[in-house]
């Protein structure tokens, strides 16, 4: 069925913040990664620690798929550009991967984590310079919001939508409209 998902109870768990991994779990989960994006697919949420699972047999698992990216789709793949934003999508996770690699096996890095604003995608800046452009300085949760994107950018996108819900909340409107 080209349209089926299977579903599979997996024993492990999230990767855990500071959880330091197998020798192999990484260049697994780089292969992984690889064999998707040769497949025309593109994760897309690898920015969240939690969607990957450490197997009770030490293996890489990624889930939540919901906002996968897939370029071979008979609705998308005629638009002109489809294979630019899948190769744009592709170099995102490349760099999600980095970042967790430096934080749970340094050893297994190419470069330290201080060097990562030199690796960033362009497309990443923007979209973290759009969120703190967002709301000007003095509205609720603005501070809140540029904390939150310049500690990890984990959970800017929850600490943007608590903001625009309290702007909109001071200014009578429901956020629905």
């Amino acid at each position: 069925l080209p349209n089926a998902a299977a579903r599979e109870f997996l024993n492990g768990h999230p990767l855990t913040s500071g959880e330091v991994v197998n020798s192999g779990f990484f260049p697994s989960l780089r292969k992984l990664l690889a064999e998707m994006h040769l497949r025309g697919l593109a994760y897309v949420d690898l920015h969240k620690r939690e969607n990957i699972i450490v197997g009770d047999d030490g293996k890489p698992y990624l889930i939540d798929f919901q906002i996968c990216f897939d370029a071979t789709n008979p609705r998308l793949r005629w638009i002109p550009g489809v294979n630019t934003l899948l190769s744009y999508l592709c170099r995102s996770d490349d760099y999600h991967l980095l970042k967790h690699v430096i934080k749970h096996r340094p050893d297994q890095a190419a470069i330290a984590e201080k060097e990562l604003d030199a690796v960033r995608p362009w497309w990443i800046r923007a979209h973290r310079l759009v969120a703190r452009l967002a709301l000007e300085p003095g509205d609720e949760g603005h501070a809140a919001l540029v904390g939150q994107v310049r500690h990890d950018g984990l959970d800017h996108h929850r600490a943007f939508g608590r903001a625009v819900r309290a702007r909109m909340a001071a200014e009578g409107r429901s956020a629905a409209a």
